[in-house]
Protein backbone atom coordinates (compact mmCIF):
# COMPACT_ATOMS: atom_id res chain seq x y z
CA UNK A 1 0.00 0.00 0.00
CA UNK A 2 2.67 2.39 0.06
CA UNK A 3 2.99 3.08 -3.64
CA UNK A 4 -0.84 3.91 -3.83
CA UNK A 5 -1.19 7.07 -4.71
CA UNK A 6 -4.68 7.28 -3.94
CA UNK A 7 -5.74 7.33 -0.25
CA UNK A 8 -8.94 5.50 -0.43
CA UNK A 9 -6.97 2.90 -2.53
CA UNK A 10 -4.46 2.48 -0.24
CA UNK A 11 -7.27 1.83 2.90
CA UNK A 12 -8.58 -0.96 0.48
CA UNK A 13 -5.09 -2.64 0.42
CA UNK A 14 -4.68 -2.09 4.40
CA UNK A 15 -7.62 -4.37 5.00
CA UNK A 16 -6.79 -6.93 2.38
CA UNK A 17 -3.65 -9.07 1.73
CA UNK A 18 -2.28 -7.13 -0.89
CA UNK A 19 -2.09 -7.73 -4.39
CA UNK A 20 -2.75 -11.09 -6.12
CA UNK A 21 -1.33 -14.36 -3.92
CA UNK A 22 1.89 -15.58 -3.01
CA UNK A 23 1.69 -17.45 -5.88
CA UNK A 24 0.98 -15.40 -8.70
CA UNK A 25 3.35 -13.40 -7.61
CA UNK A 26 6.38 -15.55 -7.44
CA UNK A 27 5.06 -16.43 -11.17
CA UNK A 28 4.95 -13.00 -12.64
CA UNK A 29 8.57 -12.15 -11.26
CA UNK A 30 9.97 -15.72 -12.64
CA UNK A 31 8.16 -14.62 -16.11
CA UNK A 32 10.23 -11.14 -16.05
CA UNK A 33 13.29 -13.07 -14.99
CA UNK A 34 13.03 -15.51 -18.30
CA UNK A 35 12.39 -12.06 -20.61
CA UNK A 36 15.61 -10.60 -19.38
CA UNK A 37 13.08 -7.25 -17.72
CA UNK A 38 15.23 -8.71 -14.48
CA UNK A 39 18.42 -10.03 -13.10
CA UNK A 40 19.77 -11.00 -9.53
CA UNK A 41 22.96 -8.67 -8.29
CA UNK A 42 23.64 -10.71 -4.99
CA UNK A 43 20.62 -11.09 -3.01
CA UNK A 44 19.14 -7.53 -4.80
CA UNK A 45 16.46 -8.13 -7.72
CA UNK A 46 17.28 -4.94 -10.20
CA UNK A 47 15.79 -4.41 -13.52
CA UNK A 48 17.86 -4.41 -16.80
CA UNK A 49 17.70 -1.53 -18.91
CA UNK A 50 15.40 -3.69 -21.04
CA UNK A 51 12.80 -3.40 -18.23
CA UNK A 52 13.11 0.03 -17.23
CA UNK A 53 12.74 1.05 -20.65
CA UNK A 54 9.27 -0.91 -20.48
CA UNK A 55 8.38 0.81 -17.59
CA UNK A 56 9.07 4.57 -19.03
CA UNK A 57 6.78 3.23 -22.05
CA UNK A 58 4.41 2.74 -19.80
CA UNK A 59 1.26 5.46 -18.61
CA UNK A 60 1.68 6.67 -15.42
CA UNK A 61 -1.38 4.48 -14.06
CA UNK A 62 0.15 1.35 -15.76
CA UNK A 63 3.13 1.78 -13.03
CA UNK A 64 1.31 2.11 -9.73
CA UNK A 65 -0.87 -0.55 -7.86
CA UNK A 66 -3.54 1.21 -7.77
CA UNK A 67 -5.25 0.25 -10.76
CA UNK A 68 -4.86 -3.34 -9.89
CA UNK A 69 -5.78 -2.65 -6.06
CA UNK A 70 -9.32 -1.50 -8.17
CA UNK A 71 -9.56 -4.29 -9.96
CA UNK A 72 -8.80 -6.77 -7.25
CA UNK A 73 -11.65 -4.57 -5.52
CA UNK A 74 -14.05 -5.14 -8.44
CA UNK A 75 -12.90 -8.95 -8.66
CA UNK A 76 -14.25 -9.11 -4.84
CA UNK A 77 -17.30 -7.25 -5.17
CA UNK A 78 -18.26 -9.74 -8.42
CA UNK A 79 -17.55 -12.59 -5.84
CA UNK A 80 -19.88 -11.09 -3.53
CA UNK A 81 -22.33 -10.65 -6.20
CA UNK A 82 -22.47 -7.18 -5.92
CA UNK A 83 -20.82 -6.08 -9.63
CA UNK A 84 -21.72 -7.79 -13.13
CA UNK A 85 -19.40 -9.61 -15.00
CA UNK A 86 -19.77 -6.95 -18.03
CA UNK A 87 -19.71 -4.12 -16.10
CA UNK A 88 -16.12 -5.10 -14.55
CA UNK A 89 -14.86 -6.58 -17.82
CA UNK A 90 -16.37 -3.54 -20.64
CA UNK A 91 -14.16 -0.67 -19.04
CA UNK A 92 -11.20 -3.12 -18.55
CA UNK A 93 -11.12 -4.03 -21.94
CA UNK A 94 -11.63 -0.15 -23.27
CA UNK A 95 -8.48 0.53 -20.71
CA UNK A 96 -6.23 -1.86 -21.98
CA UNK A 97 -6.42 -1.11 -25.51
CA UNK A 98 -5.99 2.18 -23.90
CA UNK A 99 -2.47 1.04 -21.76
CA UNK A 100 -1.66 -1.05 -25.03
CA UNK A 101 -1.49 1.87 -27.74
CA UNK A 102 0.14 4.51 -25.59
CA UNK A 103 2.88 1.60 -24.98
CA UNK A 104 3.45 1.01 -27.96
CA UNK A 105 3.37 4.75 -29.10
CA UNK A 106 6.15 5.23 -26.81
CA UNK A 107 7.77 2.05 -26.40
CA UNK A 108 10.57 2.65 -29.41
CA UNK A 109 11.86 5.97 -27.82
CA UNK A 110 11.88 4.20 -24.19
CA UNK A 111 14.15 1.31 -25.76
CA UNK A 112 16.39 3.85 -27.67
CA UNK A 113 19.96 2.73 -27.55
CA UNK A 114 19.08 0.12 -25.18
CA UNK A 115 21.28 -3.46 -26.04
CA UNK A 116 18.82 -6.20 -26.81
CA UNK A 117 18.98 -9.35 -24.24
CA UNK A 118 19.15 -12.48 -25.50
CA UNK A 119 16.18 -13.78 -27.58
CA UNK A 120 13.41 -15.17 -25.60
CA UNK A 121 12.73 -18.85 -26.38
CA UNK A 122 9.44 -20.72 -26.27
CA UNK A 123 9.46 -24.39 -25.34
CA UNK A 124 8.87 -26.82 -28.03
CA UNK A 125 6.54 -29.53 -27.42
CA UNK A 126 6.50 -33.23 -29.34
CA UNK A 127 2.88 -33.06 -31.27
CA UNK A 128 0.39 -35.33 -30.31
CA UNK A 129 -1.10 -38.30 -32.72
CA UNK A 130 -4.85 -39.05 -32.89
CA UNK A 131 -4.68 -41.00 -29.52
CA UNK A 132 -2.25 -38.15 -27.15
CA UNK A 133 0.85 -40.47 -27.85
CA UNK A 134 3.80 -38.43 -29.14
CA UNK A 135 4.90 -38.26 -32.33
CA UNK A 136 8.25 -37.61 -31.65
CA UNK A 137 10.57 -40.96 -32.25
CA UNK A 138 11.54 -42.23 -29.43
CA UNK A 139 14.89 -44.44 -28.73
CA UNK A 140 15.04 -48.08 -29.35
CA UNK A 141 14.39 -50.06 -26.56
CA UNK A 142 17.11 -52.68 -24.84
CA UNK A 143 15.80 -56.00 -24.73
CA UNK A 144 15.13 -57.29 -21.71
CA UNK A 145 16.94 -60.76 -20.08
CA UNK A 146 14.03 -63.54 -19.66
CA UNK A 147 14.39 -65.79 -17.37
CA UNK A 148 13.52 -69.22 -17.79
Amino acid sequence: SRFVTDPEIRKILKDTDGLGTEATRAGIIELLFKRSFLIRQGKTIVATDVGKGLINSLPHSATTPDMTALWENNLDSMSRKETQYQAFMQPLISKLDELITQAGSVLPTALQGVKSPAPFKKKSYARKGSKGQSTAKKPARKPRAVKS
